[in-house]
This record gives structure tokens, sequence and C-alpha cells, in this order.
């Protein structure tokens, strides 16, 4: 019996592995105008697979998720499927034609007959997400297009804005999300916000420090605890001051204007909170405004307290990332007589117990100051020093262990 069973196994896999043998057929060259006509005639929608050759989820789902039998069969049975390279022959008219919908890649589109977006999905879901994200293009009432127009007609009922924030979060589309909870929630009493329906909407989608429901929230802080939870309220004012955050420090890497009347404001949020969470924003909020007044003596004093023993951040590697984004742009912008004061952050760290790969981060990044500052010796005792953390890494990796590098982010 067991040996039965066994070879009944060993038989399910060979089969499981032969089945799945069936993909999605794109028509990678056909007109769009001709498949527009098919679309028509067919009466079924276009589904676009709108990628780039350096895309790296665009070639996963390729091979992972448009292979896979259930999927691929659902495609070819009720869309008309195409793929387009937006850098090349048709694709560079798509990518024109469809420029507000195609920012990012991979982006997924339904299209129908007569071109009109009626749904779209931005980024790479996984096998499992495909088919569920996707049905909804076919029922008028669920689609993205749909939604937009039901919420446009006056329909504010509470589960079509949650499916309706649902798709356009899956579209990628922050901005109509802010737009549509910030007109929805702003209009609502304090009674209505407090309501468990509203405030798990609310918490989820209404991230907008200019909202009057947030100001209010903000300023009523024990009441709303008192009704929903400290820790709900507290959690979704520091997601928000956290966005805020993330924002100046976006501005500052992209080169683009920072408000310092608005920074001063959430600086002044942060600093009223009193939670090791909003310390840590206020630490990272002051590195970006010192950062960009090139104040590098305040600079210096505040990355001490985001590393020191006494931070609101406790675990070495946050600490070690933060370092490293926090001084990106370091070498070239403070002069160099600063330049010590980072050599002196990354021994801080490199002292203590942290994995080959972060210290060896670090180690890269005190290569390049020790180099910019011409001493040759420890440029070659740093060199020395990566070897032995390369080599430390490998023997670890030999044992299964797995480690995470630094984490990146415009900082």
């Amino acid at each position: 019996m067991k040996k039965y069973l066994i070879l009944l196994a060993i038989f399910l896999v060979k089969f499981s592995l032969i089945a799945q043998n069936r993909t999605i057929q794109f028509k990678h060259d056909a007109a769009f105008e001709t498949v527009l006509n098919e679309a028509k005639r067919e009466k079924k929608l276009i589904f676009l697979d709108a990628y780039t050759s350096w895309c790296v989820p665009c070639k996963q789902m390729a091979k992972d998720v448009f292979t896979v039998d259930s999927i691929a069969d659902f495609f070819n049975n009720t869309f008309i499927n195409v793929g387009y390279d937006m850098e090349k022959g048709e694709g560079i008219t798509l990518k024109k034609r469809y420029a507000s919908d195609i920012a990012a890649y991979p982006t997924l589109l339904f299209i129908d007959g007569d071109g009109v977006v009626v749904h779209k999905i931005v980024g790479a879901p996984s096998a499992k997400e495909m088919i569920n994200l996707s049905r909804p293009a076919l029922d008028p009432k669920a689609s993205l297009l749909g939604l937009a127009k039901r919420y446009e007609n006056g329909d504010r009922s509470l589960s079509t804005l949650t499916a309706y924030f649902k798709v356009l979060g899956n579209a990628g589309d922050r901005a109509k999300i802010k737009e549509v909870a910030t007109g929805y929630f702003d209009a609502l009493t304090p009674a209505e916000l407090k309501q468990s329906e509203n405030w798990k909407v609310l918490g989820e989608y209404l991230y907008n420090t200019d909202s009057k429901t947030f100001n209010y929230i903000f300023s009523h802080q024990d009441e709303f605890a008192r009704k929903v939870g400290k820790d709900k309220v507290l959690g979704y004012i520091i997601g928000n001051l956290s966005g805020e955050v993330g924002a100046a420090s976006t501005a500052y890497y992209m080169k683009k204007p920072v408000d310092a009347q608005r920074q001063l404001k959430v600086m002044n949020m942060l600093r009223s909170i009193g939670d090791p969470r909003a310390n840590e924003l206020l630490l990272r909020l002051q590195l970006v405004d010192f950062r960009n007044k090139s104040d590098w003596a305040s600079f210096n004093t505040t990355m001490l307290q985001l590393i020191g023993t006494d931070s609101p951040i406790k675990s070495l590697e946050t600490k070690s990332s933060y370092l490293l984004n926090y001084t990106r742009k370091f070498i070239g912008s403070a002069p160099d007589d600063r330049l010590k004061d980072a050599i002196h952050w990354t021994d801080l760290l490199l002292a203590t117990d942290l994995n080959p790969v972060y210290k060896k981060d670090l180690l890269d990044f005190q290569l390049k100051l020790y180099t910019q500052l011409k001493d040759q010796a420890m440029v070659q005792k740093v060199e020395q020093e990566i070897e032995v953390q390369n080599k430390l890494k490998e023997a670890e990796v030999a044992k299964g262990v797995k480690f995470n590098s630094a984490i990146r982010g415009f900082m």
C-alpha cells in the first residue's frame, strides 16, 4: 500500500508539471487598429500587457504568471490578448495614446473596442491574484470605469466607495484615492467619522494631512481614542505624517522645492505626539531639513541621535539603512572637512553585531569617504576588511543563512 501511494504521488507531481504547458496567446505584432476592430466584432475586451525590455517584473510575469494553465485558459477564452514593448514600434504610439494610463511597468490595461480603458492593473500580480484582479473588467458595475461613473453620478454609498478605492489602488492611482476619500470624509460629521464602518475605510484610504478630517482627528485624539482605540488613532496619525516625511525626502532627492512652512507644521505635530515612532520620523525629517540647508553640523548631531544607543530606533539594520540612504549624496554635497563625521557614524555601527552584508555596505561607504580624502593607507585597510566580510558572508550562506540587504529609497 505504501509503495502504491508513493508511486501515485510521483505520478501526480509529474502530471501537474506536464499539465502546466499552456500560456496566454499574445498578438505581439498586431496593428492596434486591427485589434480594436476584432474586439468590436467579437464583442470582447482587449487585454494589453504594456512592458519594456528592461522591466524585471514584466519578465517574471511572462515566465511565472502568463504560463499558468488556469490563467492562460481564462485569458485566451475571455479576452483578445496583445502585448507591446512600450519603447518599440507600435508600443511607442500606444504609450502616447494612453499616456495618462501608462506611467509604470508592467501596466495591464483592459480596453473596449472603442479604445476606452475600462480597467487597469499596475504592477505584477502573483498567479494567485491575477484572475481575481482582472475579473472586475468584465463587470460594468465593478470595473474601474464603471465605479468611476457610479461615483460621478452621485453614488456615495460606502460599499461603492470601498470597491472604488480598491480598484484605484490596484491601478496605482493614489491621487484619485486622495481626492475621493477627502471629499467623502470631509463631508461627514464627527459622530459619523467615529462609526466603525467609516473609521475602517478612513484608516485605510484617507491619507491627506491637509484634509479637514485629518486635522480634526489630530485635534481631538482623546475623543477618537475613546471610541475607536488609542492605538488605531495614533497609528493613523503617524501613518499620515510618515507620508509627509517620505514626500519631503523624495522632493530633496529629486531636487524639487521643499515647502518650509509645511515641514515646520509636520515637525511640530511630531513633537507633540511623544511616541517613539513619531520621534523617529522627527529625526528623519530633521535630517532632510538640515541636508537641504547644508547645515552639516546639525546634520551630524541628528545622525548621532538617530544611530545612537538612545535612539527611538532599536534595529541596527534599520539604523544602517537610514545612514546609507540619508548620505546618498553626502560625498560631493558636504565639504571634505565634514566627511570625518560620516566615518565616525560608520565606525559606531561597524563596532556592533551587524551581519556581514550591512557591514560590507558600510565599509563600501567608508571606502568612498577615504578615497575622497586621499587617505591611501585607510583605503587599503578598508579594502582588506571588505574581503573579510565577503568571506564571512560566503561561509554563512554555505550554511544556509539568508541575508537581507540594506533598505534603499529616496531619503
